[in-house]
C-alpha cells in the first residue's frame, strides 16, 4: 500500500508526510526525538508495470551518483539503501532538506531577478560539478529542486533518469527538454541539462514557460515587460541558455561563473531594493507578498525617507549615458567647431558606445555649493579658506564657490554628512531617465539656458539659481539646476590616478561641448581655479517595516 501518513516503522520513525511524484514516493520521518529523515521507494503503480527488475538498476544508478557525487555543492544524494523495510520493499534513506520545493515556490508566482538568479546559480553549480564527474541530469524540473530554510538549493533524483532509460521507461517533462532530446529520448548530453536551467530561469522570472518554437525576440520582449530593471548581462544569459542548437549554448561552469557573480547578485540587490524581502532568508519578493514562501517567515520592506533640505531625490532606475556620433556632431556644430573624425571620437568613443544602465536612487543637491553655505564650514571647522572667499561671501553669497580643490570639495562632503557625486549619478541627474537628450533641457543647444562663454551678460559666476525658472530654465528632468555652465563640478572619481572628473563647463567655456550631460574632463587633485566648485549627494535612507497581508491586499 506505500506510505502513508501516521505509518510506524520498525526502524522507530512515523511517517508524517508524503509526497509522491510519477515514479517514486518520498516519505518524511520523525524520530522520537524530533528528527526528520527522509526516505524514498519506487511506487506501487511503477513496480506493477515493470516488476522488480527496475530495483536493481534504480539502485545501481543512484549508487553511481552517490559516488561520484558526495562531494558535489547544492546536490543531495542517497546516504543509505536498504534492500527491505517492512511492507514498502527497498528504499533510500536522503539528506532531508527542510524547505519547499521550487514547484512549491512558483506557486506563488514569478520571482525576484535576486531569487531567480540565486536558486538556478546554485542548480547550475551542482551541474558544473555532476558534469565534471560524468553525470547528467536529464530531469531537471521545479519538483527536482528542494530549498532549505536558509534558502539554499538541493538539486535530487540523480540517476534517475538513466535507471528509466534502462528499464524502458519515458523520462523527463517535454517543458524542459531540449530540442534535441525531444527527438531522441535517451539523449544524454550536458547542454541538455543546460537548457533545462534556462527554462527553469526563464519560468523563475516571468512565472510561465518559454513557449516551443521558441521566438527569440518574443522572450526578449516579455522578460522586458516582467522585468524592466533587467540587465542585459541577465538577459542574454537566459537566451543563451535557450539557444536551438546545443553549440550555442554556455556549458554548465559558464552558466554557473555569470549567475553566480557578486558583481550580478550586488547588481540585482541595488536594483530591488525596495521589494519585500526576508530577513531570515535572504528571499527577495516581488511586490505583493507578505510571506517569505521558502521559511514561511514575515516579510519586511525598505521605505525611504525624504531627501534633505535643498537636495532632490533621483529614483532608481535605468538612464541612457554617453553620446552618439550624430549628437556628437550636432555639439560641435552648435559650439562652432569642425565636426572631424578626431573631435567626434573624442565626445563620443567608440569603446563607449551610448547604452543604458542602473542606477540606483540617490540624493543630490538641487544646486552648486555656494559661497555663504562653504564660508559656513570653514568657520566652524576652521578650514583654510578658497582664494577670494572672504569677499564672495560678502558680496555673492548665493553663488558658487570656486577656487575650490578636490580635497577642498571632499571634506565640505564629509562636514556635511554627505559625499560628492558619482560621474554615472551627475550624467543622470542631467539627462533624466526618458530619453538621451545631450543637455538638462534637451538636445537643442540654447546659451539662453546657461552662464557660459561670458555671455548673457555675466562677466563671471551667477546665481546658483538664476536659470531655474522662466522659459531660460536649464534645470534638469528632475528638477536639478546648474547643471550645465557657471562653474564646472568636481565628481568623486576620475579615469586616471591622481585625477578626478569635472563636469558641466564653466562661465568662460564653450558650454556647448562641456555642458554636454556625459562630458567630462579631468583635474589635479588640488587643482583649482575660478571656474571650479561642487555639489554633494548622498544615498537615500531607508527605514525598515515589516509588510502587512492587508496592506498588500489593499
Amino acid at each position: 500500500m506505500g506510505l502513508q501518513p501516521g505509518m510506524r516503522l520498525s526502524i522507530g520513525e512515523e511517517v508524517v508526510e508524503v509526497r509522491r511524484g510519477g515514479f517514486s514516493e518520498v516519505g518524511i520521518l520523525v524520530d522520537d526525538e524530533g528528527q526528520r529523515k527522509a526516505i524514498k521507494r519506487i511506487s506501487d503503480e511503477l513496480l506493477a508495470r515493470v516488476g522488480p527488475e527496475v530495483l536493481e538498476i534504480f539502485f545501481a544508478e543512484c549508487r553511481i551518483a552517490v559516488n561520484r557525487l558526495k562531494d558535489t555543492r547544492y546536490v543531495a544524494v542517497a546516504q543509505l539503501a536498504l534492500r527491505r523495510l517492512d511492507e514498502l520493499g527497498p528504499v533510500l534513506f536522503l539528506d532531508y532538506v527542510d524547505g519547499p520545493s521550487l514547484a512549491n515556490v512558483l506557486r506563488t508566482g514569478a520571482q525576484s531577478m535576486s531569487q531567480s538568479v540565486r536558486v538556478c546559480g546554485q542548480v547550475t553549480t551542482a551541474l558544473k560539478g555532476a558534469h565534471e564527474r560524468g553525470i547528467c541530469h536529464r530531469d531537471l524540473k521545479p519538483n527536482n529542486i528542494l530549498l532549505t530554510r536558509g534558502n539554499e538549493v538541493r538539486v535530487i533524483d540523480w540517476g534517475l533518469a538513466r535507471a528509466s532509460d534502462r528499464a524502458g521507461l519515458t523520462f523527463g517533462v517535454e517543458d524542459y527538454l531540449s530540442p534535441q532530446r525531444v527527438v531522441d529520448p535517451a539523449l544524454e548530453d550536458p547542454a541538455d541539462d543546460v537548457y533545462a536551467v534556462g527554462v527553469l530561469l526563464y519560468q523563475c522570472l516571468t512565472g510561465d514557460y518559454p513557449r516551443k518554437p521558441l521566438d527569440v525576440a518574443k522572450l526578449r520582449r516579455t522578460l522586458a515587460e516582467r522585468h524592466p530593471k533587467a540587465p542585459d548581462e541577465l538577459v542574454e544569459t537566459v537566451l543563451a541558455m535557450l539557444a536551438a542548437e546545443p553549440a550555442d549554448r554556455p556549458d554548465a561552469a559558464s552558466a554557473a561563473k555569470v549567475l553566480g557573480s557578486l558583481d550580478l547578485l550586488e547588481d540585482l540587490a541595488a536594483r530591488e531594493l525596495e521589494e519585500p524581502f526576508c530577513a531570515g532568508c535572504g528571499y527577495i519578493a516581488l511586490p505583493g507578498a507578505a510571506r517569505c514562501p521558502v521559511c514561511e517567515q514575515g516579510l519586511f520592506r525598505r521605505v525611504a525617507g525624504p531627501p534633505r533640505e535643498g537636495m532632490v531625490r533621483v529614483p532608481g532606475g535605468t538612464f541612457v549615458i554617453g553620446l552618439t556620433e550624430a549628437q556628437a556632431r550636432l555639439a560641435l556644430i552648435a559650439a562652432g567647431m569642425a565636426p572631424s573624425p578626431e573631435l567626434i571620437r573624442q565626445l563620443a568613443p567608440p569603446d563607449r558606445p551610448q547604452k543604458r544602465v542602473f542606477c540606483p536612487a540617490f540624493d543630490i543637491d538641487y544646486a552648486p555649493v555656494t559661497t555663504a553655505e562653504f564660508a559656513r564650514f570653514a568657520a566652524d571647522t576652521n578650514y583654510p579658506m578658497p582664494q577670494g572667499l572672504e569677499t564672495a561671501r560678502q558680496q555673492w553669497p548665493d553663488h558658487p564657490v570656486v577656487f575650490v580643490t578636490w580635497r577642498d570639495a571632499l571634506c565640505y562632503a564629509l562636514w556635511s554628512g554627505k559625499r560628492l557625486v558619482r560621474p554615472s549619478e551627475w550624467e543622470k541627474a542631467a539627462r533624466g531617465s526618458e530619453d538621451d537628450r545631450m543637455y538638462p533641457w534637451g538636445s537643442v543647444w540654447d546659451g539662453a539656458r546657461c552662464n557660459h562663454g561670458q555671455q548673457q551678460g555675466h562677466l563671471s559666476t551667477s546665481p546658483v539659481d538664476h536659470y531655474s525658472a522662466g522659459e531660460s530654465s536649464g534645470v534638469s528632468p528632475f528638477g536639478v539646476a546648474d547643471l550645465a555652465g557657471n562653474v564646472f563640478e568636481w565628481v568623486a572619481s576620475g579615469n586616471q590616478p591622481g585625477f578626478r572628473g569635472l563636469r558641466g563647463g564653466g562661465w568662460t567655456d564653450p558650454v556647448a561641448i562641456y555642458g554636454l550631460v556625459s562630458q567630462q574632463i579631468e583635474g589635479e587633485i588640488d587643482f583649482a581655479n575660478a571656474r571650479t566648485g561642487f555639489r554633494c549627494a548622498s544615498d537615500v535612507a531607508y527605514e525598515i517595516e515589516p509588510v502587512e497581508e492587508e496592506q498588500w491586499r489593499s
